[in-house]
């Protein structure tokens, strides 16, 4: 999911995912600290919703660090999801 996230917010990533998410400046005229690194988090009506891509991808991505989403190279950005601690992450 994370690497998708950042191909996204390159630019890099397949038609068929950026058609389907947006970076969150795009989304609203508010002037949100460090908005311009995340994607867009789409509201949900259930909890069901919060599992699936199109919700999880996003919160995701945003819970991730400013300076590891804020790199240029997808090989950087690896490696410095090895030094994160998922569990945390993860826990929404």
């Amino acid at each position: 999911l994370p690497n998708h996230g950042f191909k996204i917010s390159t630019g890099e990533a397949s038609s068929y995912l950026t058609d389907k998410f947006s970076k969150a400046e795009a989304k609203n005229s508010y002037n949100i600290r460090n908005s311009e690194l995340n994607i867009h988090l789409p509201l949900t009506k259930t909890d069901f919703m919060k599992w699936c891509f199109s919700y999880a991808g996003p919160k995701l991505w945003n819970s991730l660090p400013n300076s590891t989403k804020s790199t240029n190279s997808l090989v950087v950005f690896t490696k410095g999801l090895e030094d994160l601690d998922f569990d945390v992450l993860l826990s929404y």
